[in-house]
């Protein structure tokens, strides 16, 4: 009991909010040889050898488990009082009624795919992109969409990615599509196995990770915006170029930007790649270049936030990376070359360049 108490701990100090108008929220709950934690949007479910029933404070267990005790023995009391006693320790506590812990999900579930440690990686990336403003709900998490390809997509307006995954004899197919919530995705992601069942309802996805932990979401009710078509488009120019050349080289830039627009500005010319920043509140231009090859089409001079040029040459797995673009006012493609980076594309939007 004690090494699954522990475990149970790391995981549910992701869920178990810190302060909450209703105070059953802020424990854990024992009930039918099952421990459980909700913040009423992710529940995390895992076998306990205990059949009774009640309730702990998480504070006051995660406070006892920072000690590292050898043993610990749990006595319920009269008057919903208990007692936790460890390495020659008592303490006595009130607890709280465990028929006002929240109840699981009561739609029936449906096994929707069995997904490798790979995939579970790949969507555990896409939290990255996902917006932070509580006002753009749906684009809070990350879209699923299970079909002929398995698809990911994630995006905060101003850069996007989708990851496209074919599925072979190795993956379950069956339909769905939904908005999962990024946060409790990366509780999945870290603690996922070699292999990860996944299963739905009609507003949640169930996620059962090793030693039969199950983590339930609410999928968010919204509509996620028609990205498709700003990922599928052709562009008529492209060229190649390292990463770590433009990551150093961005680094760099930094320095001589203007810190309230990181307003930059890329050129790709005959065999070179120009990367131009200016700081006029102190008087800074930069101007560099890096090596550019195979490069197609026509020259064009595109705006981008410096910042959100950087996170996308960071989230790029490979050395290689193919610059695509149209005009200036069009969103560019960046997409690794090798095989690490197959069926990921990831979309920036230019910002406005001063004349």
């Amino acid at each position: 009991m004690l090494q699954n108490l522990m475990r149970f701990i790391q995981l549910a100090q992701k869920v178990v909010p810190k302060r909450s108008t209703l105070p059953i929220l802020t424990c854990v709950c024992v009930e039918d040889g099952y421990i459980r934690a909700t913040d009423l949007e992710t529940t995390i479910r895992m076998p306990i050898d205990d059949k009774r029933n009640y309730t702990l404070p998480f504070g006051v267990l995660k406070s006892i488990m920072k000690s590292k005790p050898k043993e610990i023995e749990i006595d319920l009391l009269p008057n919903r009082q208990a007692r936790l006693s460890y390495d020659g320790r008592e303490l006595l506590l009130k607890t709280l009624d465990p028929d006002d812990f929240p109840l699981l999900p009561k739609e029936a579930f449906k096994s929707v795919a069995t997904w490798p440690k790979m995939t579970i990686k790949a969507l555990g990336c896409m939290t990255a992109f996902t917006s932070k403003e509580e006002l753009k709900e749906a684009l809070r998490g990350v879209y699923v969409k299970i079909g002929e390809d398995l698809t990911f997509a994630a995006t905060d307006g101003h850069l996007l990615r989708e990851t496209k995954i074919k599925l072979d004899g190795s993956y379950e197919k069956a339909e769905f599509k939904g908005i999962i919530p990024a946060l409790p995705l990366d509780i999945v992601t870290r603690y996922a196995g070699s292999s990860t069942e996944v299963s739905c309802s009609k507003s949640h996805i169930k996620f059962t990770l090793p030693s039969e932990i199950e983590i339930f979401i609410r999928l968010i009710d919204e509509k996620y915006p028609p990205y498709e078509e700003f990922v599928n488009g052709e562009k008529e120019n492209s060229v190649e170029f390292l990463k770590n050349d433009l990551t150093a080289l961005i680094k760099e830039a930094r320095e001589f930007t203007d810190k309230t627009t990181y307003r930059a500005e890329l050129v790709a010319s005959n065999g070179s790649i120009e990367l131009r920043t200016a700081d006029h509140e102190r008087e800074l231009s930069f101007e560099s270049s890096l090596p550019g090859e195979n490069r197609k089409g026509g020259s064009e001079r595109t705006g981008f936030n410096l910042k959100y040029l950087e996170k996308v040459i960071k989230s790029i797995n490979g050395e290689r990376i193919r610059w695509e673009y149209s005009k200036p006012t069009e969103a560019s493609y960046f997409r690794g070359t090798g095989k690490e980076d197959e069926g990921i594309t990831n979309l920036l939007m230019p910002i406005r360049l001063e004349e």
